[in-house]
């Protein structure tokens, strides 16, 4: 689309930017400011609207650089609100569920692999804070996982590498 730059586009993340090995942008290290996280480069350009579905017009290979940032004091009350309030990773094959805030709740939580492929779609309790989907379960799911649940009014989620022992 005509100044729409970024379909088929390569982000570059910024080397300084708190990226982990999965290049999931860690949130709480950013230092609070406008910070440069990564560069978009090229993309295709066209010169009308929806070239593809129209059958007319022409594209080209962008060779355009778009800086991209975040600002954490605009953003930094959401984003460590969210972040306290519920984490999820792997342990032990298992996968846990924690949240501070909540002492007991039975939220629906819905996992699924990199493509959207549903694996998991139940309600879990937490007891104390902490809700634990057993070894026996995940032992089938890959090595790499997407975590929903709502919680309090908001949907949490979360890229989860598993470590199926």
């Amino acid at each position: 689309m005509p100044g729409f730059d970024g379909t088929s586009a390569s982000f570059i993340p910024d080397l300084n930017a708190p990226f982990d090995e999965m290049n999931i942008l860690n949130l709480d290290e950013l230092p609070a400011g406008r910070i440069h996280i990564g560069t978009i480069y090229g993309g295709i350009s066209s010169d009308t609207r929806n070239v593809f579905m129209q059958g007319t017009g022409s594209t080209w290979a962008s060779s355009n650089l778009i800086d991209v940032y975040i600002n954490t004091e605009t953003l930094g009350q959401h984003i460590n609100k969210t972040q306290e309030q519920v984490k999820m990773y792997s342990s032990n094959g298992s996968i846990v569920l924690e949240s501070a805030s909540v002492k007991q709740a039975k939220p629906r939580v819905i996992i699924t692999d990199l493509s959207g492929r549903l694996l998991f779609d139940e309600s879990v309790e937490f007891q104390s804070g902490k809700a634990v989907i057993p070894q026996s379960v995940a032992a089938g799911f890959p090595e790499i996982v997407f975590i929903r649940l709502a919680l309090d009014g908001t949907i949490h989620s979360a890229k989860v590498p598993l470590k199926l022992n």
